[in-house]
């Protein structure tokens, strides 16, 4: 059973088991004192009087007891029990983490996985797997390719092929490798007329849909957007331009929350404010710092040039520390709807959300975020309505094993991918492995 030692049942279990005892010996602890200390003193000077003060002392003292101890006695019982867990753990990885050694193809870590074996699970339910491999030095051959299996440890090519996992909760690099395999899009380039990002916070949804608006100035484009709100949910944003070069929007969470009609006014004056930021102070700035690092080269022992390159730098920095104050936060419903009034002046009437709820677990919202993308995009694509879209989502139902056929689609279509077989072996993913294994649930 995986334990985690962050989890609320873990923290409950254990506060309340020190509560108990802490409790316990508080009251042991104050009636040994009634009985040493006062019972002698009421004996000495007996009255009914002192017999009502002795008993309320006596409560009193026995309820302060046992609530002090019972509060010192949970935090002693958490703190104890998380730290023999963690030292435990350490061991345990100690023992099967034998070394880290570089390779003609990067990072490799060789591991002893002959005294237990473990699977990745990052989606929100456990997941039961197939028999488990028996050494992660080993290697997944698909299609007659081999690629290096711990490198591939947390994706969803190893979770699908190797571990049976269906469970598996999709990570960026999943989602991006996917997006191009499958679809052919990239963040690097405009293909098919499709400008795809996999934004990480405001700033970056707030930039890359300035980029496609500027895009769409000169050409027919279609901004194609998964995103992650809270940094436990896939989402789909699609963006296009209608023949009156006006913009819309369709939103489409497969929980089926939805977009606001209009996203609150802090979030919108914090928009607008950085990108008057970006326009006024960051984009001259940054002209101008590259114009004084050419001009050093051209003469290096110009001190006038160094001073105002200084100095340019440094209100540069502070410019950028402002915009980041005000849009380097986590992405929420509000601050997409943010960025579609504030940086492409969009119409509320002209942006959709999808009402209907398509998921039921806790797990698949990567794949419906790129199903539905695909659906959207393809819609748009053809010049279909925003009610066309809805028509078209609600025709995609799947259940769990037309989901598990789409992951094991994805997964194949990965695992024959040189550049993705590329990636994993040269150690792109490892970082993310490392982290999983070292700061995992505790076993």
């Amino acid at each position: 059973m995986n334990i985690n030692i962050y989890s609320n049942d873990y923290i409950k279990k254990h506060l309340s088991n020190g509560f108990k005892v802490g409790v316990t010996i508080g009251v042991i602890i104050s009636l040994a004192v009634c009985i040493a200390v006062g019972l002698p003193l009421f004996i000495a000077s007996f009255s009914v009087i002192n017999l009502i003060i002795f008993f309320g002392l006596a409560i009193t003292l026995t309820l302060i007891s046992a609530v002090a101890s019972g509060i010192i006695g949970s935090i002693v019982s958490l703190l104890f029990h998380s730290s023999k867990d963690l030292i435990r753990h350490g061991k345990k990885f100690q023992g099967r983490a034998t070394k880290l050694e570089k390779t003609d193809s990067g990072i490799r870590m060789s591991l002893d996985t002959s005294s237990s074996n473990e699977s990745i699970n990052n989606s929100r339910d456990s997941t039961p797997t197939s028999p488990d491999i028996k050494s992660l030095d080993s290697a997944i051959s698909l299609d007659n390719e081999k690629f290096d299996e711990i490198g591939a440890y947390n994706t969803l090519v190893y979770q699908t092929m190797k571990k049976y996992n269906y469970k598996y909760w999709l990570q960026q690099h999943d989602i991006a490798y996917i997006a191009k395999v499958k679809y052919g899009w990239t963040e690097s380039s405009l293909i098919k007329r499709i400008f795809f990002c996999i934004p990480g916070d405001v700033n970056s949804l707030n930039e890359r849909l300035k980029e496609y608006k500027k895009m769409a100035e000169n050409q027919k484009a279609i901004f194609a957007s998964i995103i992650n709100l809270g940094g436990n949910h896939w989402v789909t944003l699609v963006v296009t331009t209608g023949p009156d070069d006006k913009f819309s929007a369709y939103y489409c969470d497969s929980l089926s929350t939805q977009l606001p009609r209009c996203a609150i006014g802090k979030i919108t004056d914090d928009i607008q404010l950085a990108n008057e930021i970006t326009e006024a102070c960051i984009e001259p700035l940054s002209t101008e710092s590259n114009s004084l690092i050419r001009e050093k080269e051209n003469g290096p022992d110009n001190q006038p040039i160094d001073e105002k390159k200084k100095y340019t730098e440094e209100t540069l920095n502070l410019c950028r520390e402002s915009k980041n104050k005000l849009v380097n936060k986590e992405i929420n419903t509000n601050y997409i709807m943010g960025t579609l009034q504030e940086t492409l002046k969009i119409d509320k009437n002209n942006v959709r959300s999808f009402k209907s709820q398509q998921q039921n677990d806790g797990y698949n919202c990567g794949i419906f975020a790129l199903k539905n993308a695909k659906i959207i995009t393809q819609m748009f694509s053809e010049d279909k309505s925003l009610d066309d879209v809805d028509e078209a989502l609600l025709e995609y139902k799947p259940d769990l094993k037309q989901l598990e056929n789409t992951r094991k689609e994805f997964a194949k279509a990965l695992g024959n991918d040189k550049e993705w077989k590329d990636a994993v072996s040269s150690g792109m993913f490892i970082e993310d492995v490392v982290s999983v294994i070292a700061y995992p649930t505790i076993i």
